[in-house]
C-alpha cells in the first residue's frame, strides 16, 4: 500500500505550513527524519505531538512541530517559507512517499475510516464552503442529512422514496449556487450610475465615481456576501451601439466577454433620463433570464418610471445611492434569483453533480423496480469517486 503526502496549507509564504502523511510507512519515514529536540524518540503514540528538527540525512531542514493525529497519519508543522515546504517534500518523495493533492489524500483516509461517498464528498467539499451556511449545509450532510436519508429510503415505499427525491433534486440548482457562489454584473448605459450601485452592494469606495461619461474602462471586480450567498460582483463599461472612441470601443469589447459569463445582470439605467437610453444596449447582450433591472437616482425628478419600460425588463427596482433607496431590494432580489434564500441548510440535499445524476436516475425507476433502485441507492452511498 502506498504512502502519501499533501501540502494542505495554501500557496505562497505563511507563518506556518502542514503537511500531511498518511499510509502504512509514514511513522517509519517520518521517525527516521525528524528528531525530537529533547526526551525519547516519537512514538506512534495517536495525540502526540513533538517539537523536533527534520533532517534530509544530516542536512537540517527546519524545527518543526510533528504530530501523530490517527494510524498511519501524521503532520507536520512546520514554518511556511515555500522553500523549506519544497525541501520537505522532496525529502519525502525521495524516501518512497507519493505527494498528491490534498483532496486525494483525504479522501483515501477517510474512506479508509469507513466513511460512505456521500461522507466523503461532504469532507472534500468543506475545504471550499464560501460561506458559513454552506458549510453548515455540508456538516448537515456529513452527519446525517443525505447520508442517513438514503438509508431511511431503503425502507420505504418506492412511490414514496420517489416523491422525496424529486423534492432533494429542486433544490439543487440553489444549493449549488450557495456553494459555488454567484458572480453579479453590472452594465447600463453611461452615467446611470453603474459604479455607486457596485460600490452601495459592495459596501465600501471600490469602484471610481465621475459624471465623466467613460470612467470604467476595465471590469472592476471584488467579492461581497449577501446573506448566506458569497457574491462576485463585476462592474462594466458603459454600453453603446457604436462607441466611435477606439478606447470605449475596447472596454465595451471587455464588457461583452463578462456578461455572457455572469449568472445575473443588473442593468441600471438613469431615472432621470427618458427611454432613448434603452438605444445604446446592443441587441442580444442581455439574456431576460438572468436580468435584475434598476433605475437608478430616484432621489432626483423621475422622467422613466416602471411603467415605461419595456416587459422585457422584468419589474424594475427603483433605487438611489444617495439615499440608500432599493440596495437592501436589490440584494434580496439577487437572492430569489438564485433560490438560496429558500435553501434548507438542515435538510437532505444533493450537494455534487454525482449524486444529482444518481438519484436522477432513482427517479426515472420504470414501476415498481425493487431492485434496480436499491443498486441505485448502493450506487449513491458506495460509488466511486475520481481524485
Amino acid at each position: 500500500m502506498t504512502t502519501y503526502a499533501a501540502v494542505l496549507t495554501g500557496k505562497g509564504v505563511g507563518a506556518i505550513a502542514t503537511i500531511q502523511v498518511y499510509g502504512p510507512q509514514a511513522f517509519s519515514v517520518i521517525s527516521n527524519c525528524c528528531k525530537p529536540t529533547s526526551g525519547s524518540a516519537l512514538q506512534p503514540s495517536i495525540g502526540q505531538m513533538r517539537l523536533a528538527y527534520l533532517y534530509d540525512a544530516d542536512e537540517l531542514i527546519d524545527q518543526v512541530l510533528v504530530a501523530c493525529e490517527d494510524q498511519d497519519l501524521w503532520a507536520i508543522h512546520c514554518h511556511g517559507n515555500p522553500l523549506i515546504l519544497r525541501s520537505a517534500m522532496e525529502f519525502l518523495q525521495r524516501s518512497g512517499i507519493e505527494p498528491v493533492s490534498p483532496r486525494a489524500l483525504l479522501a483515501r483516509y477517510y474512506m479508509a475510516k469507513g466513511n460512505d461517498t456521500i461522507q466523503l464528498e461532504a469532507r472534500l467539499a468543506l475545504l471550499d464552503a464560501k460561506t458559513a451556511t454552506a458549510a453548515r449545509l455540508l456538516l448537515k450532510q456529513l452527519y446525517g442529512g443525505l447520508h442517513t436519508q438514503v438509508h431511511a429510503w431503503r425502507g420505504m415505499p418506492l412511490g414514496q422514496i420517489k416523491a422525496q427525491a424529486c423534492q432533494v433534486l429542486a433544490n439543487w440548482p440553489a444549493v449549488r449556487r450557495l456553494l459555488n457562489g454567484c458572480k453579479v454584473a453590472i452594465a447600463g448605459p453611461a452615467n446611470a450610475g453603474k459604479s455607486s450601485i457596485f460600490n452601495a452592494l459592495l459596501g465600501q469606495q471600490r469602484a471610481v465615481v465621475s459624471e465623466q461619461p467613460g470612467t470604467t474602462r476595465d471590469p472592476v471586480r471584488d467579492s461581497c456576501l449577501i446573506g448566506p450567498l458569497a457574491v462576485e460582483l463585476v462592474d462594466t463599461a458603459a454600453l453603446c451601439q457604436m462607441p466611435s472612441d477606439p478606447l470605449l470601443a475596447a472596454a465595451q469589447d471587455l464588457t461583452y466577454q463578462v456578461l455572457p459569463t455572469a449568472d445575473i445582470v443588473i442593468l441600471v439605467l438613469d431615472g432621470t433620463r427618458d427611454l432613448s437610453q434603452l438605444q445604446a444596449l446592443p441587441d442580444g447582450i442581455l439574456d431576460p433570464d438572468r436580468l435584475i433591472t434598476a433605475i437608478n437616482k430616484a432621489d432626483l425628478p423621475v422622467v422613466s418610471g416602471p411603467g415605461s419600460l419595456p416587459r422585457w425588463l422584468g419589474q424594475p427596482i427603483m433605487t438611489s445611492t444617495m439615499t440608500d433607496q432599493g440596495i437592501d431590494t436589490l440584494r434580496q432580489a439577487i437572492l430569489d434569483h438564485t433560490g438560496v434564500s429558500r435553501v434548507n441548510p438542515d435538510a437532505p440535499a444533493v450537494f455534487t453533480d454525482r449524486q444529482w445524476r444518481i438519484l436522477s436516475q432513482l427517479v426515472d425507476v420504470v414501476g415498481d423496480d425493487r431492485r434496480q433502485a436499491d443498486q441505485i441507492l448502493t450506487q449513491l452511498s458506495s460509488g466511486p469517486l475520481d481524485f
